[in-house]
């Protein structure tokens, strides 16, 4: 099963709580090439490839409140609201699109914030909110309404960050 796919029938499963939001200013929308597609999802200069490419990423994980059905903020009083969930990163990272796929072909620079994916059936979270992290999955762009932040992870694992010595 495609990681879309997982990730539409997550977010149906689990409402707002899958959902995660845009913190601070929005990154820049840059161009690709089709020769810019990774063959052997190897990144460097601090540029990352979408899906299928395994990420670990740090930061810190936060939860907020965000609108969400009907109308995402355009009608509060009426508009359901729901916890999401964000990685703000340690620094930023730079996303390398694949023109050659609609749903994942932008590029974006300078991305601080990415909303994590997850079947909370499967995985609880709650308890790393608030904690440096490092965070492994698969990065997504942004399809939906449910999606907050221009690039999102399909979270695979999320481990307290440890400083070694």
């Amino acid at each position: 099963m495609s990681t879309h796919i997982k990730v539409i029938v997550g977010f149906m499963l689990l409402g707002a709580s899958c959902l995660g939001i845009s913190l601070g200013a929005a990154a820049n929308t840059v161009a690709a090439s089709e020769s810019d597609t990774p063959s052997d999802c190897r990144y460097a200069s601090n540029w990352y490839y979408y899906e299928p490419c395994v990420v670990r990423l740090s930061g810190h994980l936060v939860t907020k409140i965000e609108y969400g059905p009907p109308d995402y903020g355009e009608h509060p009083k009426t508009d359901r609201r729901g916890t999401i969930y964000v990685l703000l990163l340690d620094k930023p990272i730079n996303v390398k699109g694949n023109p050659a796929n609609e749903l994942d072909g932008d590029s974006f620079t300078d991305v601080k914030a990415i909303q994590l994916a997850f079947d909370p059936s499967k995985m609880k979270i709650d308890g790393y909110v608030g904690k440096k992290v490092t965070a492994e999955g698969e990065l997504f762009e942004a399809e939906t309404g449910h999606h907050y932040t221009q690039v999102l992870m399909w979270l695979h694992n999320l481990s307290s960050w440890r400083r070694r010595w």
